[in-house]
């Protein structure tokens, strides 16, 4: 097991290198100035060129590129031209932020698809297969900020059953106790109660929005995974057998078609992660997604990278936990490790 974690980590080297020139090369490509942004609408030519030696962007390319590796050897991933800040710092202060709302929402994502796919796949074509397949083509087709600003409309600005969305407490409410940086969690670790009932409102539809689009794949491909589970030869000499209902799905169906459902949701993770930047604008969300929109608009380099590099590192451990956990649940692939 251990050679294989480090296997896959040694052979997801090259994709991060491969992601770290495609955003440097990427992000430079792109229209705007940042000295000229930064130096304001007032300043001469000579003001805008040095403010472009101070940032080193007089440099080629190449070197622009061997210096950014090299300080990144050292730990340096730059300084953000949005906030002064080192880039370290905001993807370290904000990253919570993100992975709370991109749990939370992929937790109630896997609560509702889960068990509508499984009802679906058992009773074809009744009104539960239909909601199933109506709910995956409305995830599927409609944007993440449409469904987030639908959201607010009905359930702030008609009903006023949720709070203003401006982030994850309202406004003069006193953060928790920094231990995780999550706020909920932080709240029950330190028992206040008050504080996790408004983060949990907070966080409630932003993480409702993103549970819709990542519920749509998750419930199509369960669905589709029991169905093919429940027609093999298996599943019928089981109930040829009059073992109970219960047991015949839950252990022996389910668990037979988790392998893709598991695979979908390490991909859901991911694409939700990028759903995130939208969601974090709608709803005001201090998080890494918002803060690289704000970067990507002024072309704050080291920002953007620092922000993609983050997203590629995510998306290798959530590939090799989704791949552990398969080999933990298979003992099929436990015996061709």
């Amino acid at each position: 097991m251990f050679r294989f974690i480090c296997k896959r980590l040694l052979f997801a080297l090259p994709n991060l290198l491969g992601v770290l020139v495609f955003t440097f090369i990427l992000a430079r490509a792109l229209p705007g100035d940042p000295a000229a942004f930064l130096a304001g609408p007032s300043a001469d030519p000579a003001a805008i060129e040095e403010i472009r030696r101070g940032l080193g962007l007089d440099k080629s390319l190449i070197e622009q590129f061997i210096f950014y590796i090299r300080d990144m050897a050292h730990g340096d991933w730059g300084t953000s031209w949005t906030t002064g800040q080192p880039v370290t710092y905001e993807i370290l202060t904000r990253l919570p932020a993100s992975l709370e709302l991109t749990f939370l929402g992929l937790f109630m994502a896997v609560a509702a698809a889960v068990p509508l796919g499984i009802a679906s796949a058992l009773r074809p074509g009744s009104p539960v297969d239909n909601l199933c397949r109506l709910l995956s083509t409305l995830g599927v087709s409609m944007p993440t900020f449409f469904s987030g600003l639908m959201l607010v409309y009905i359930f702030y600005y008609l009903l006023g059953l949720s709070p203003a969305p401006l982030g994850r407490l309202p406004a003069f409410a006193p953060n928790p106790a920094d231990v995780t940086g999550f706020y909920l969690l932080d709240s029950l670790l330190a028992t206040d109660f008050e504080t996790f009932k408004a983060a949990f409102t907070q966080i409630l539809l932003p993480a409702l929005t993103l549970a819709l689009f990542a519920m749509a794949p998750l419930a199509r491909m369960t669905r589709a995974s029991m169905l093919s589970v429940l027609s093999a030869d298996f599943i019928r000499t089981a109930r040829a057998v009059n073992l109970p209902r219960r047991k015949i799905i839950i252990s022996y169906a389910l668990r037979n078609a988790l392998a893709p459902v598991l695979t979908t949701l390490g991909m859901v993770f991911s694409f939700t992660l990028g759903a995130n930047v939208l969601v974090e604008k709608v709803f005001s969300w201090p998080g890494i997604g918002s803060f690289a929109l704000e970067a990507l608009i002024i072309s704050d380099y080291a920002a953007v990278q620092g922000f993609v590099l983050v997203m590629g590192i995510l998306y290798v451990l959530v590939n090799l936990a989704v791949d552990l956990l398969q080999i933990l649940g298979d003992p099929r692939i436990r015996m061709g490790l």
